[in-house]
Parts: structure tokens; C-alpha cells; sequence
């Protein structure tokens, strides 16, 4: 019981989230005291800094910092998600995410100015490679927009967790 619960938990939480459109800047789902975009400390000042740290972020486990680094062109997705399923998707993130050691290969320049990096991650005995997308956002700030999490799945990550099932929707964790 206890399997599928954690399973269509993450189903639900691995979903896209459309922005939500209420009346406020923010949308009726944004959460409380958040900003409409970025604010001076959300981000990175560089996009291999903003991996780097989102790495760091998920090994210590630190749901704000990921809540600040993972977004798109207009800031962070906290800003303007649902408060509960950005929630949800930061569990999935740190459980997927966990490692040991992390190496992370240059960026390489992408079509509309993304940068994409391969991340090599050991988790005990397990390693993988999974690929990073970062973005510029407000205030010239770097926003990791989207990884592979199936990827990562599929190679054992976070399967002790019982979340070694696919996400409903594809194979990208993206922040939009």
C-alpha cells in the first residue's frame, strides 16, 4: 500500500505544472511573500555555478536552495507554481539526485542560449550520466531548467525509495 501511494506520489509530482494565471502577479498558486520572478539571490551569477550548487543543494537534502535555483527564463518556478506539487517535485529531485560524488563536465552552448552539461553522478555502487539544462533568467541569473531524471532511474537512483518508476509524461524533469 504504502508502494502505490509513494508511486502515484510521484506521478502527480513529476507532472508538468502550467503557471497558474489568478489575479495576483504571482498567480493564485505562487507562494506566499514569493516575488513575481527572481529576486537578487535566486539563481546563480554563472550556469556551471547554479548546477554546481543545485547539486550541493540536493546532496544536503536543502529544499530552499533548489526552491532558488531551479527555474526557467522568468525565475525560479517556486515563484509561480503550485505551492504543494513544486513541493512534491523537489522530494523527487533530492531523491533522484542523492549521490556520493558528482562530476560535472563544461557547458556547451545550446540553441537560444541554454547551456547543457553532463553530470556524472556515483551513488555507492551506482553511476550515471544524466544531462543538465541551465538558463539565463532575470538579472542576467542562471536557473537549472531541466535534467534527466528517467536516466538516473534507470540506472538505480532513488530506487530504494520505491520511486524507480517512470514519471507520467516523459522523461524530463523540467521547471516549467
Amino acid at each position: 500500500m504504502k508502494r502505490v501511494a509513494l508511486v502515484l506520489l510521484v506521478v502527480v509530482a513529476c507532472r508538468t505544472v502550467p503557471v497558474s494565471g489568478g489575479g495576483s502577479p504571482m498567480g493564485s498558486g505562487a507562494r506566499a511573500g514569493g516575488l513575481a520572478g527572481a529576486a537578487a539571490t535566486d539563481g546563480a551569477p554563472s550556469a556551471r555555478l547554479a548546477v554546481d550548487r543545485f547539486l550541493e543543494a540536493a546532496r544536503e537534502q536543502d529544499l530552499a536552495t533548489i526552491g532558488t535555483l531551479f527555474g526557467d527564463e522568468s525565475g525560479p518556478a517556486r515563484t509561480r507554481d503550485d505551492v504543494r506539487a513544486f513541493e512534491r517535485r523537489e522530494v523527487i529531485m533530492v531523491c533522484a539526485l542523492r549521490h556520493d560524488n558528482a562530476r560535472v563536465t563544461e557547458g556547451a552552448a545550446s540553441v537560444g542560449g541554454k547551456v547543457l552539461f553532463n553530470v556524472e553522478l556515483v551513488q555507492g555502487m551506482l553511476q550515471a550520466t544524466t544531462k543538465f539544462t541551465v538558463v539565463r533568467g532575470p538579472a542576467g541569473r542562471w536557473f537549472v531548467s531541466e535534467f534527466d531524471i528517467v536516466t538516473l532511474q534507470n540506472k538505480g537512483f532513488c530506487r530504494n525509495a520505491g520511486m524507480g518508476k517512470t514519471p507520467a509524461g516523459g522523461g524530463i524533469l523540467r521547471s516549467d
